[in-house]
């Protein structure tokens, strides 16, 4: 083969190559978020940001279908006020924190509907819920209740792996600010939190409540954090012998 032919195939792989990126780049009008642990380490983005770049990526983790609906009105939290970061434990898991401006005073109560997917190839075999920076007086209370899916929660019926709760009232016998659960590992799951903030009434009293960041966590089955293990061992050795 001359050099000539050579120059010609090149160029025709080359347009190939060129034209199937350009469609690839056509048909996708959103990027996601990626997440990067650094250094320097990504900053916290808001749930509308999130949305409006259709997901957020972290290590092998997407997050994805992300809602968001809080209510009344009145009290005025909105997507862009509640910001997200993520971390790892470095076990193969991700987490991720939410920062809040939830705060409620006498007489006045906010519930917040925060919904998205989870998604690791490597499957997701239980997660952690846990409240980090809260604080209420008198009769005000905060509650989290987050239930996991196996399916697309609008689906008709859909299955469950589980709920996990946090509770803080002053003087309940239900406070808890940690809850976990396992289930059968799952390559999508879908997460809804019910996240409600009550100050004091005519009832139980005055009282007010705020809520300023909670934390979740996902965890892969053991058969591939053991994998990912052996996968960081065999690289570690290579890279003495390469010394």
């Amino acid at each position: 083969m001359n050099l000539s032919t050579m120059t010609n195939r090149f160029k025709g792989v080359m347009i190939v190559l060129c034209a199937v990126i350009t469609l690839s780049l056509t048909n996708r009008t959103q990027a996601a978020i990626i997440w990067d642990f650094g250094p320097p380490a990504s900053s916290a983005v808001s749930i509308q940001d999130i949305i409006n770049n259709g997901g957020l990526q972290v290590g092998s983790f997407f997050f994805d279908d992300w809602s968001f609906v809080a209510t009344p009105d009145s009290i005025g939290i909105m997507a862009d006020d509640v910001k997200v970061s993520a971390f790892t434990r470095g076990d193969g898991g991700v987490g991720l924190s939410f920062f809040g401006p939830w705060q409620i005073n006498d007489g006045e109560l906010n519930n917040t509907n925060i919904g998205f997917s989870a998604a690791n190839a490597g499957g997701i075999a239980s997660a952690e819920l846990q409240t980090t920076a809260a604080n209420t007086l008198g009769s005000g209370s905060i509650d989290i209740v987050e239930t996991i899916f196996a399916v697309d929660p609008l689906s008709s019926n859909p299955p469950i792996h589980g709920t996990m709760n946090n509770h803080k009232k002053i003087g309940s016998p239900f406070n808890q600010n940690f809850d976990d659960l396992s289930f059968s590992s799952d390559n999508k799951i879908y997460v809804v939190k019910d996240i409600t903030v009550r100050g004091g009434n005519a009832h139980s009293g005055p009282g007010a409540a705020h809520l300023s960041q909670f934390t979740q966590y996902f965890v892969p089955e053991p058969g591939m954090l053991a994998l990912s293990t052996i996968g960081m061992f065999v690289i570690g050795m290579r890279r003495k012998r390469g010394a």
